[in-house]
């Protein structure tokens, strides 16, 4: 069976749930545990990241750190 392809939106969701769970955490980590940022190199990783957290940030005020 293949990998489930998370949306932006699925992809966002899981992570505000990935921060809430966890208490610190670094991007590889979100990029070996989340679908959708899985298979990324280090600098794609690192933007979609910032995108998706200034997205949670903007639209929902959800603040995540790391």
């Amino acid at each position: 069976m293949g990998e489930h392809t998370q949306s932006p939106h699925e992809r966002i969701i899981t992570l505000a749930a990935y921060a809430r769970d966890r208490r610190t955490f670094k991007g590889p980590d979100v990029g070996r545990d989340i679908p959708g940022y899985r298979g990324l190199d280090a600098e794609a990783l690192r933007k979609k990241l910032q995108r998706d957290r200034d997205e949670l940030r903007e639209r929902f005020g959800i603040v995540i750190e790391w």
